[in-house]
């Protein structure tokens, strides 16, 4: 059986050198006496080893020449002697056993007890650690072969591996004086043994493999130092392979059985010099290990042996190289499931224990090549001593990554001896793939290249590998590490498929211009052995007309402290954050809204989205919309416009339908006559295709005077086919279809019918009548035709001489009245006029009828205290004027404070009856009453155009005047400008602004102070507000004006306008070929019109060109060209260019031609043309020609004259010369002959 041990001392010591034992070097720490009996015995036992038969063995002696014959593997060899001097052992034999974080000791066999503090009456005074880290036996309680102590996991390297070992130790004999009892301590060593009382004591030391009752041998060494003063050891092993003592050893050495003896026979003391020493290196299963002292009687001091230095060299063994991550410690072969996931390279150097300090190393270092792929995140080393305790030692090593990626660490001083005091070393590199975190798609093309250049792709790109050895230096020798092997895979379905698993859906394939779309994106990794780290996702071909809403995106299955999300154009990039892995069979979910804009429609779209990692292929989704806004066409005509009662009003239609790539899908048409008094002709209806073709198959339904039309068919486009377009893939062409659906007609519809006017009083009236299409896809649209039936049609309005009146005033009151329609006639008129509220008496005898001025008597009257009705008796043309003047008393004390409503109507025999309605306040008192109305010139406006506001102030009530008038006017929206330079304010048509004072405040108000009473005038102001900043773009702008007198109260108006969305600019030029024409020439002109701003779109583009008097247009000469879908209309002398849509990038170029006319001469004429749009702010540009005077025509002489220079000048060969003159109507030539 062969036996292994570690033991820490073995010495065997008096307690009067207890003190000079703590002044040793090292304090031995533990005590040690391992037996395990072969034989049974009696508690009492005579002494075990002889020494009397031991011979001394120093070198040059008889028997040192025999101990040296008889140990051929062992030798002279000490701690004392120079490094190079020493033994060199097998390094196999060079480590001993040490603790593990799982190690325990404990009591196993035996009836332990407290350490004695005294001993036959003298105080003990134990070191601490003999109390503290024994188990201590009294011998009166226990037996050989029944004191025993186990520790278990223990570790020792054995041949390049650690080996896991129990270590059991048993008392297996020891010696009495005199039958007297004893104590025994046994620690944690193989040579832990102590004892008080006793002679001498065996220790049995067996190696178990751990956690078992299985022997295990183990190779090892073993110093036991300081025998003297009488000391004796004995050891015993399976295989005891060399024995070692200096060449001055004091030892006597002896074989008893198997059992080698050594001890001192001088009986002196010493300090533990290397001549009191002896080592083993033994292969073994078990250890025994005997020490006592030859003495007469037995010391009242404890006992005990101590473990040394090594007396001989240990060379290094190999060093180990290990990755531990997440879930792997200490392999030589790791998976990491994802890119982002760190490693730690473990580069392993034991050491062997007890050098001696004449071994210490001269230099010891670690190294590691790390692959360049890699990035080092940190580099410690770490320290293990034989108790399991483990330390940082980072600092006592000098650390350096090099430009190449290796690491190495250099001990600062090989001659510490801290340094020794562990047993084992480690290097750790903490790793990770060095990859970007917010790589581009270049560095990541970069990385895949280097990782298939260095090799690292294997199992089919499924994974990438990286191999790694390390090293270390110790004393000039290079031992390398095996190789260790680290494994990323990477996403994908199989060895195969790399990539992640990418859909993209949308909520539906077709929408309208104005849709919120609706994708969604998802991202999964289908690879059960990887998790996905460095990954992007993304959706950058969102085409530009397809608004994505960066607001809407929404993003699942991914923790937002993971991730980050940009906005990148008119798309969207998810980028993983840090070294986030979406785990296997994860899902991340992204959704976005996007809006379809003009210039999407009728055309189909592929969108995509792309998933990747650094290392694996890009993978991508797409999905498919089509915008379809199909915009109908109607336009309705009559046969012609002025019709009489009784005639049949013909009507015809066409509908189409112009959006290129659209269809408008089952065609439906209404027709509805908004005037009473005219018959729809149900049989007259006919339907026809774009071709003329009578359509059978169509629904028609009548009720009374409407009709509706299912054509059951759809409209289409034929301008050109559709377009499909992929940003991803960069494609954008037009198809070999008009749309998707592949639907090849109708190209437009035609439609008659008749209605007839039947109801006399429609003449001199409107009759309206509203044609509508629509079509599945609901974006109707309509046209109104109006006719007028022959007749005529009156207008009136109407007067008083104040605004406000007092109870028991008389307001004046007068109505005009007028036919307003060319060479019609009103029959027999009839004025009536009526108040709305009691209190008020019409003066019957006020009441006064003209015709144009002249006082007339009227047919008849019927008078009221509240109204009236005149029959004038006269008919009206639209030459006539009617006017009625009349008083009202303001009677009744209850009208204080009210408004007084009055109504006033004119009607005749042939036409219908028009109204007009006018209020008065009733108010008491004296002073004057000011008011104020506000209006503009129109209702929209847009960004870039200005306002013209006009303010009417008057004084509303009789005989008063309200004294210097100041009005006030403030614009509540920032970004709307007052232009000082057009204000202008009058009375009564006098301009007075220059003895008006302004004043502009800062919170864009004014004030200005007129300087002027007012009693029955009226005061007007005009100026212009231009709206100029873009914050305004689609916002009402209110504007609050007040008006008072120095003596009347404050009246206040306000006046709303709406600032239209439009945002698109454009830019126009014109240009003529010269500067300078004369009568007769064709001036040839160009104007061009783009948009500026990139995205930019516009409808219903107008370039309207009025062309000035002096010049005539020749209309074959225009040509449009760079848009498509455009009509030119010359209307007079102005050229009308209608552009259905323009997009950015296109410019529309008009090119023609006018002929300079004789009213031109001697002028500047300026041409300009306006640009207008439903989405454009309106822009223009002009050009100027100068037409200049003809030159005085020169006469006959003049004329000769200068043929005559001509001719002086010509080349000598010219043979003759040809003179003209023009007299009268002749023309004289003369020639001459050559001079010869």
């Amino acid at each position: 059986m062969f036996f292994s041990f570690k033991s820490t001392f073995d010495l065997h010591v008096s307690k009067r050198r207890r003190q000079r034992m703590k002044k040793k070097r090292s304090l031995l720490q533990t005590i040690a006496v391992i037996a395990m009996a072969v034989l049974m015995m009696p508690t009492i036992v005579s002494a075990q080893i002889d020494t009397a038969g031991t011979v001394g063995i120093k070198k040059g002696t008889g028997g040192g020449e025999a101990w040296k014959r008889n140990n051929p593997e062992g030798g002279w060899s000490s701690f004392d002697d120079a490094k190079n001097k020493a033994l060199k052992v097998d390094q196999s034999y060079g480590f001993r056993l040490q603790a593990t974080n799982k190690t325990k000791f404990s009591v196993s066999e035996g009836n332990k007890s407290n350490a004695p503090a005294t001993f036959q009456g003298t105080d003990l005074n134990l070191p601490s650690f003999l109390k503290n880290d024994y188990f201590w036996f009294k011998t009166e309680n226990n037996t050989a072969n029944n004191i025993q102590v186990k520790r278990t996991n223990l570790k020792i390297y054995q041949d390049g591996k650690w080996i896991d070992v129990d270590l059991v130790r048993t008392i297996t004999g020891f010696e009495k004086y005199k039958s007297e009892e004893g104590w025994i301590a046994l620690g944690k060593g193989i040579s832990s043994t102590a004892y008080v009382g006793l002679e001498e004591v065996k220790t049995h030391n067996a190696f178990y493999k751990a956690g078992t009752t299985t022997p295990v041998k183990i190779k090892s060494n073993v110093t036991l130092k300081d025998i003297d003063d009488g000391q004796y050891i004995g050891i015993k092993a399976d295989r005891v392979v060399g024995q070692y003592v200096s060449s001055n050893t004091n030892l006597c050495f002896a074989e008893d059985n198997g059992t080698l003896i050594y001890a001192d026979q001088t009986g002196k003391n010493y300090d533990s010099e290397a001549f009191t020493c002896v080592a083993f290196t033994f292969e073994s299963t078990s250890f025994d290990y005997t020490f006592g002292r030859t003495r007469d009687e037995p010391s009242n001091q404890e006992q005990y042996v101590g473990s040394g230095q090594n007396m001989f060299e240990v060379p290094p063994v190999k060093p180990k190289k290990t990755i531990t991550d997440s879930d792997e410690t200490n392999v030589t072969q790791n998976y990491i499931r994802h890119l982002a996931e760190s490693w730690t390279y473990s580069v392993t150097q034991p050491i062997a224990q007890g050098i001696p300090e004449n071994f210490y190393f001269d230099n010891f270092i670690f190294e590691d090549a790390i692959d360049d792929c890699l990035k080092v995140e940190n580099v410690t080393i770490m320290a293990e001593d034989a108790n399991a305790n483990v330390s940082d030692v980072t600092s006592m090593f000098t650390v350096a990554t090099d430009q190449n990626n290796k690491v190495t660490a250099t001990l600062k001083n090989p001659k510490n001896p801290d340094f020794y005091s562990n047993t084992i070393y480690t290097m750790k590199i903490k790793v990770k793939i060095n990859i970007p975190e917010n790589w581009t798609a270049d560095q990541k093309k970069a990385l895949e290249k280097k990782w298939e250049d260095h090799g690292h792709y294997a199992s089919a790109n499924s994974s990438l590998m990286y191999t790694n050895k390390a090293k270390t230096i110790i004393d000039g020798s290079n031992l390398e590490t095996d190789q260790v092997v680290t494994i990323a895979e990477l996403p994908g379905r199989s060895d195969s498929w790399t990539g992640f698993d990418v859909t993209k859906t949308v909520d539906k394939y077709e929408h309208q211009v104005g849709d919120t779309i609706v994708y969604t994106a998802t991202v999964k990794n289908n690879n059960a052995n990887a998790d996905s780290a460095y990954f992007q996702v993304s959706d950058l071909t969102i085409p530009e007309c397809i608004k994505l809403d960066f607001s809407s995106v929404k993003v699942t299955g991914i923790d937002a402290a993971n991730y980050t999300l940009s906005q990148s154009g008119n798309g969207w990039i998810l980028r993983s954050k840090g070294g986030y892995a979406l785990p296997y069979g994860s899902t991340i979910t992204i959704s976005f809204n996007a809006t379809a804009g003009e210039t999407s429609n009728g055309v189909e779209m592929i969108n995509r989205v792309r998933a990747t990692a650094v290392g694996v292929p890009e993978k991508e989704a797409d999905a498919k919309i089509w915008i379809n806004s199909p915009e109908l066409k109607v336009d309705k005509k009559a046969d012609k416009q002025k019709y009489k009662v009784g005639d049949i009003v013909t009507y015809s239609a066409d509908v189409s339908m112009d959006s290129i790539g659209c269809v408008a899908r089952n065609i439906v048409i209404k027709d509805a006559i908004a005037t009473e008094g005219v018959k729809l002709q149900k049989n007259s209806i006919v339907l026809m295709d774009g071709a003329g073709n009578i359509i059978k198959d169509a629904d028609i339904k009548v009720k009374d005077n409407d009709f509706e039309i299912t054509t059951k068919k759809n409209l289409i486009c034929t301008k050109d086919n559709y377009y499909l377009f992929d940003v991803g893939q960069k494609i954008g062409k037009t198809q070999d279809k008009y749309n998707p659906l592949g639907i090849e007609k109708e190209t437009a519809f035609k439609l008659e019918y008749q209605m007839a006017i039947t109801d006399e009083d429609l003449a001199g009236q409107d009759v309206k009548n509203v044609l509508t299409a629509t079509s599945d896809e609901k974006l109707p649209k309509e046209d109104e035709e109006t006719v007028v039936v022959q007749g005529p049609n009156l207008d009136i309005e109407k007067s008083s001489n104040a605004g406000v009146y007092q109870v028991g005033e008389t307001g004046k009151y007068k109505i005009i009245g007028r036919q307003t329609r060319d060479g019609e006639t009103a029959k027999n008129v009839v004025i009536k006029d009526q108040f709305g509220i009691e209190g008020s008496v019409i003066d019957k005898e006020s009441i006064k009828l003209f015709i144009n001025g002249e006082e007339i008597t009227p047919k008849s009257l019927e008078v009221t205290d509240t109204g009236f009705v005149m029959e004038t008796g006269k008919d009206i043309t639209d030459a006539d004027k009617v006017e009625v003047t009349y008083n009202v008393l303001f009677k009744e004390a209850s009208l204080d404070g009210k408004t007084v409503p009055n109504t006033a109507s004119i009607s005749a025999d042939n036409t219908a009856e028009k109204k007009t309605n006018h209020e008065v306040q009733i108010k008491n008192g004296a002073g004057p009453v000011v008011k104020i109305v506000k209006k503009t010139d129109k209702d929209l406006y847009y960004i870039g155009e200005s306002a013209k506001y006009t303010l009417t102030v008057s004084q509303e009530r009789l005989d008063a005047t309200a004294e210097n008038i100041v009005i006030t006017d403030l614009i509540k929206e920032k970004g709307a400008e007052l232009d000082p330079e057009t204000v202008k304010v009058t009375v009564a048509g006098q301009d007075i602004t220059k003895d008006c004072k302004l004043t502009l405040k800062d919170d864009g108000q004014y004030e200005l102070q007129t300087n002027t009473n007012l009693s029955t005038e009226v005061m007007t102001v005009t100026y212009d507000v231009w709206f100029k900043d873009a914050s305004l773009r689609n916002k009402e702008v209110k504007n609050i004006a007040t008006a008072k007198a120095d003596n009347a109260d404050e009246v206040e108006t306000d006046h709303t306008v709406q600032i239209g969305k439009k945002d698109a600019e454009v830019a126009v030029k014109k240009d003529a070929a010269e500067k300078d024409y004369k009568v007769g020439d064709l001036i040839p002109y160009s104007i061009k019109v783009a948009l500026t701003k990139e995205g930019d779109t516009a409808k219903n583009v107008k370039i309207v060109d009025p062309i000035p008097e002096e010049l005539e247009l020749q209309k074959d000469s225009i040509k449009v060209t760079g848009v498509k879908d455009y009509e030119v209309k010359v209307e007079g002398k102005t050229l009308t260019i209608a552009i259905n849509q323009m997009s950015y990038g296109e410019t529309a170029v008009i090119k023609y031609q006018v002929k300079v006319l004789d009213s031109a001469v001697g002028k500047d004429i300026t041409n300009k043309v306006e640009v207008t749009g439903e989405d454009v702010v309106p822009n223009n540009a002009s050009n100027t020609i100068h037409i200049p005077k003809p030159k005085k025509k020169p006469g006959v002489k003049e004329t000769i004259s200068e043929i005559a220079k001509t001719m002086d000048a010509s080349k000598p060969w010219l043979f003759g010369g040809i003179l003209i003159a023009a007299a009268g109507t002749g023309v004289v030539i003369w020639r001459r002959k050559k001079n010869s």
